[in-house]
């Protein structure tokens, strides 16, 4: 977590430097009705703590297509922000992409991030375990810019949320022998957008940004809502910090896989324009 507020300082204190040696402080924005297409590119950090329950089809029982039936292992998980990034396995990357053409707007976003916890079992049954979460979530909307002006816009749009999801959970031998259960499942939301900004002065603004979809098409429900303080350093970038939440309930076909999870935290970013 220090490394985290280390690097943030760092960015802030560089971007404030090289706007004081050279730049001038940027024009307020003008409304964006004009017909010109711009490109902006957000890699983001989402310092997360995730809770709620995975559970896996057993591979001791045949469920036979007939649902949970018993023959499932069940786990609950619970990490706060502050422990995530000792929880972390692999790669993960964070970013988003938009691209705009006067009120017309394309977003895409994607997120891949890989959890490991510890299953405490008392150490009787089983002793002990491990549960491995690996989680890829993308968006692609497009947005309708109804409100533009100087001081505020709105976006209101219409898009797809592809998700890719794999669960493993390993118990440990005891009195009974040793089981690792996994499934992953790959399945797409059709979701709604909204993201509004206000800007307080020139190189201040706030956004906030939600997403609604699932509906039983793809997960039963999918839901976020993220809201950032925007600090315009130059024209051609903003740093931005604030707390975004994501929920997802998803039940694969029979049951075999089912996931309840809720994931929220700070997240710290930069906007590069050009």
């Amino acid at each position: 977590m220090r490394k985290i507020v280390g690097l943030a300082v760092l960015a802030l204190t560089l971007a404030g430097a090289a706007r004081d040696a050279g730049a001038q402080p940027a024009p307020a924005p003008q409304a964006t009705g004009g017909q010109r297409l711009s490109f902006e590119f957000t890699p983001y950090l989402w310092i997360a703590g995730v809770s709620g329950n995975v559970s896996v089809a057993d591979p001791r029982f045949d469920l036979g297509g007939q649902g949970r039936g018993g023959g499932v292992i069940e786990r609950s998980i619970r990490a706060d922000f502050g422990d995530v990034s000792s929880n972390l396995s692999g790669f993960a990357f964070m970013g988003a992409l938009e691209a705009r053409y006067g009120r017309f707007g394309v977003v895409a976003d994607i997120l891949t991030i890989t959890l490991k916890d510890s299953v405490s079992t008392r150490n009787v049954i089983f002793n002990g375990g491990d549960g491995r979460v690996q989680t890829t979530a993308g968006g692609l909307f497009g947005l309708y810019r109804v409100v533009d002006e100087p001081s505020q816009w709105l976006d209101l749009g219409v898009g797809i949320q592809p998700f890719s999801a794999s669960v493993r959970l390993t118990l440990n031998p005891g009195l009974l022998e040793g089981v690792t259960a996994k499934e992953s499942a790959n399945w797409v939301d059709p979701a709604l957008a909204v993201r509004y900004r206000y800007r307080f002065s020139e190189q201040w603004s706030a956004t906030l940004f939600g997403t609604i979809g699932g509906f039983g098409v793809g997960s039963q429900l999918s839901w976020q809502a993220m809201a950032t303080l925007d600090w315009r350093v130059a024209s051609w970038a903003d740093l931005r910090a604030g707390w975004r939440y994501f929920a997802i309930d998803y039940r694969s076909d029979g049951g075999r896989l089912q996931i309840d999870t809720a994931v929220n935290g700070p997240i710290i970013g930069a906007t590069f324009r050009f």
